[in-house]
């Protein structure tokens, strides 16, 4: 079996946690790199247009504006 490492990101909210896939890389240096730079950049992830964790009802839910998560995870294939 071969290893891949999985790049994740995600956001907590009020409501409950959600996780986005964002590919797959062939070693775990390359997915640390990844965190790494996800995490220090100046710009968040994606935008969540329609997301069910954005639509909270609380008028100032300090969630609604968060920085997302990066992490990775060993898979086997």
């Amino acid at each position: 079996m071969r290893e891949r490492y999985e790049l994740i990101y995600g956001y907590k909210h009020c409501k409950k946690e959600i996780e986005y896939s964002a590919g797959f890389v062939d070693s775990e240096e390359e997915a640390a790199e990844w965190v790494r730079r996800k995490s220090d950049a100046a710009t968040p992830a994606e935008p969540l247009s329609g997301d069910p964790l954005c639509d909270c009802e609380v008028s100032f839910c300090p969630m609604k504006f968060q920085r997302p998560w990066y992490s990775y995870r060993r898979v086997l294939s």
